[in-house]
């Protein structure tokens, strides 16, 4: 990835585009912008204030907790199952409330993001793969 991203990705992209890419949030208003198919966000929390003040009403089916200058999918959490005041993730661990706003505390803080800078942390609904792709990538 590093040879690819010094060989590739530097020398042929502007440091803007660069930028914007490696947000996630940036990326899915150009994606929406143009008509491309992206999940939107359900919620997205700026600072910690906008964590507390959260009433964790999210889809009982599943969702996913990103960072939005993530790196790697470091700081990603799936939850297969929300009760409103604790879950399940897609790898069977269990969350609380509390320990869900501790994990985006962390995201805020930056733990996740390329250079440790602080970042924003969203929630988006689970993105269901295509039965088709159980042939080729099964989860």
């Amino acid at each position: 990835m590093n040879a690819r991203n010094f060989l590739y990705i530097r020398p042929n992209n502007k440091p803007s585009a660069k930028n914007r890419a490696d947000d996630k949030l940036e990326t899915k208003k150009l994606f929406l912008k143009n008509t491309i198919p992206t999940p939107l966000p359900i919620k997205i929390f700026p600072n910690r204030e906008s964590v507390r003040k959260f009433n964790w009403d999210l889809p009982k089916t599943g969702f996913a907790i990103k960072p939005a200058r993530g790196y790697g999918g470091s700081g990603i959490i799936t939850f297969k199952k929300w009760t409103g005041d604790h879950g399940i993730t897609t790898s069977g661990e269990e969350y609380t409330i509390a320990k869900l706003e501790s994990h985006i505390f962390d995201i805020l803080d930056g733990a996740f993001s390329l250079q440790y800078l602080p970042d924003k942390a969203y929630v988006e609904r689970l993105v269901i793969p295509h039965p088709f792709f159980k042939r080729i990538a099964p989860l």
